[in-house]
C-alpha cells in the first residue's frame, strides 16, 4: 500500500503509528520537523528508523534560523540525510540572530558546518523574550 512518496513533517514521531506506517508504505523520503517531532534526539532516532527501511531523510525546517540550526546538526550525523529544506530569507522576517553568517552557503548550495558550542548560533535573547518565544534564560 503506497500512500505517498513523502510523509510530511507533522506525521513523524517515534510512535507505534510511525513504525506501522513504515512497514505499510513505500516512501522515498521522510521530512520530520525538529520543532514538532520531539527535538534533535527524537529526529535522530527517526532518521535511524527510516534508514533501516532505506528511506532518505530530508528534514523540514520552516520555522526560522533556530530550528534550521538544529536541523543542520541532525544532517551532520544522519547518514541518510540528502537535503535540508529551509525558507529563503526575507528582509521583513524577524531576525533573532546576532550573526547570520552561519547560514551562508557556497555556490553549490552547501553550508559549512560550524564548530561553535551548542547549535552554533547566538540569538538575541531579549528579542525572543519580547516576542514571548523564550520564557527563561
Amino acid at each position: 500500500m503506497a500512500l505517498a512518496e513523502q510523509v510530511y513533517e507533522h506525521l513523524w514521531t517515534r510512535s507505534s503509528t510511525t513504525c506501522s506506517l513504515l512497514k505499510l508504505t513505500q516512501l522515498d523520503s521522510a521530512q520530520p520537523d525538529v520543532s514538532h517531532a520531539g527535538g534533535i534526539t527524537d529526529v535522530i532516532k527517526i532518521a535511524s528508523m527510516v534508514d533501516a527501511y532505506d528511506i532518505a531523510l530530508a528534514p523540514h525546517s520552516p520555522l526560522g534560523p533556530i530550528s534550521l540550526a538544529a536541523s543542520l546538526h541532525i544532517d551532520a550525523v544522519a547518514p541518510n540525510a540528502i537535503v535540508q529544506g529551509q525558507l529563503l530569507y526575507r528582509p521583513e522576517a524577524p531576525n533573532y540572530l546576532q550573526d547570520s553568517s552561519y547560514f551562508e552557503y557556497d555556490s553549490e548550495g552547501y553550508i559549512e558546518f560550524q564548530d561553535a558550542p551548542g547549535l552554533g548560533i547566538s540569538p538575541f535573547l531579549m528579542k525572543l523574550k519580547k516576542q514571548k518565544l523564550v520564557t527563561r534564560g
